[in-house]
Order: structure tokens, then sequence, then C-alpha cells
């Protein structure tokens, strides 16, 4: 299940680093961003452990709109000109708020407020 895993967690990854569309500062941004990873964690709650290891090597296929998403939005920050050490510092900063009801989810939430995420 782990080595699943491992492509949500990619994908996670790339959304901690994207940036929001439409917004107006690297705050914002970060914010955004922390929205979009409690939405991640949200779905993922509502999967068993089971379900989330028969998604296959690609993850729940939820985590491909997100990881197009964030392609999208990673080029938005770079033309915002949010470094990415300001954008991990700032997504710690708001990932208190993140909630997880599942181990799995928990997991999440853990990785992004201590910045063990790859990218913050």
């Amino acid at each position: 299940m782990l080595k699943r895993s491992a492509a949500a967690i990619a994908v996670l990854g790339l959304v901690l680093t994207a940036c929001g569309e439409g917004t107006s500062s690297c705050e914002d941004i970060a914010t955004e961003t922390v929205d979009l990873v409690q939405e991640v964690i949200d779905e993922i709650d509502q999967m068993s452990p089971e379900e989330i290891a028969g998604q296959g090597e690609s993850g729940p296929s939820f985590l491909t709109d997100f990881d197009e998403q964030a392609e999208q939005l990673s080029d938005e920050a770079t033309s915002l000109g949010c470094t990415s050490e300001e954008m991990s510092e700032l997504i710690r900063a708001q990932a208190g708020s993140l909630t997880a009801e599942s181990e799995f989810g928990r997991f999440f939430v853990e990785l992004v407020q201590t910045g063990e995420f790859q990218g913050l």
C-alpha cells in the first residue's frame, strides 16, 4: 500500500508547491494552496485503506485534477515572483488549519505542518 501511495504523495507535493489562480499576493496564494490541500485530505478521508491501495500506481482519479491545477498555479506563482522558500514558510504558517479524520489524512497533515514535503 505504501508503494501505491507514493503517487498520491507526489501529486500532493505538486499541489503544495503550487500557488493560487486569481490571487494578489504570496500570502493569498498560500491560503489557496492550503485550501487545495484540505480538499485532497477530505477526499482521502472518504476512502478506506483498501480503496486507496486499489487505485493503482496513478492513485485516486481526483488527484489527476489537482496535478493539472498545480501546473497552472505554479506558472502564476512564478509570474507573481513568489519564491519557493517564501511559499514554504507561508504554507507551514497556515497549515495549522488543516484537519483530517483518517490515519492517512492525518499523515498528510503532519507532512505539511512539519514542512517535510519536498519543495516546502
